[in-house]
């Protein structure tokens, strides 16, 4: 059959009106409206195809189905389980999820707001603050987490054959993946091989300079406090390995 059906009003046995129309195309339902349970695979409610709509997904619960497959379920809680059947949480998601926006945990304001998370890799490179004497690599590697502002970082640098004669200044690596951020303080664990450290020094950690992508090493001495490891701190090779974190702007 082809054409326009045109309805006034719908009643059922009892001559109760269903539902009526206003003569311009707009329909008002009088009753609810009762659908076969259907399956994922033929909804009950069919849109654009016969295996694609809204189903009944067991007491309670509504399923959402697309080229007959289910896809959403919101469950007789009210928790929404996406790409699965059940719903551990009130959002429960099966998959990857990407939002170009920030995610608020614990509440809405800024403070709450995760708007980044990143994984790679980055090269350190060493050199003096000064003047860099010739020297060889034999390992250099690096690793970063970044959680917001909060990176964590890992390397190891492996130096050899340093001219000393030609060197001045103090150690410091570059190429951090993130600038520091400003009187941001780095924590963590470094390990220093081969290093002529002092025999008074009784800790060696990271000192990430301010607003830069570059950081030293400084270590502890007896009655001189903190002091950044220089030339009269190698012999001939140096060999670092470190996990540390700090604070970053970007």
């Amino acid at each position: 059959m082809t054409g326009i059906l045109k309805v006034d009003q719908w009643k059922d046995s009892g001559d109760n009106a269903l539902m009526t129309s206003d003569g311009a195309g707009n329909l008002t339902l009088n009753q609810n409206i009762q659908t076969p349970v259907g399956s994922a695979a033929s909804p009950a409610l069919q849109i654009g195809d016969n295996d694609t709509g809204i189903f009944d997904a067991g007491a309670n619960a509504i399923g959402f189905t697309t080229a007959g497959t289910e896809k959403v379920r919101i469950v007789s809680g009210g928790s929404v389980a996406i790409g699965a059947t059940s719903a551990a949480q009130k959002l429960h998601v099966e998959g990857s999820i990407y939002t170009s926006g920030s995610l608020y945990v614990g509440g809405t304001g800024s403070a709450n707001a995760l708007d980044d998370y990143e994984e790679g890799t980055w090269t350190p490179n060493f050199t003096y603050t000064t003047t860099t004497p010739s020297f060889s690599y034999v390992t250099r590697s690096g690793r970063y987490t970044k959680i917001g502002r909060l990176v964590q970082i890992g390397f190891q640098l492996n130096v050899t054959s340093i001219n000393t004669a030609g060197a001045s200044g103090e150690i410091e690596i570059t190429g951090l993946p993130f600038p520091c951020k400003s009187q941001s303080l780095a924590t963590g664990a470094v390990m220093v091989y081969a290093a002529d450290v002092y025999a008074n020094t009784y800790d060696v950690t990271i000192n990430v300079q301010d607003n830069s992508s570059n950081f030293r090493f400084i270590q502890s001495r007896d009655n001189e406090g903190w002091i950044n490891m220089g030339t009269d701190n190698d012999a001939g090779q140096l060999v670092f390995q470190s996990s540390f974190v700090y604070d970053t702007d970007s």
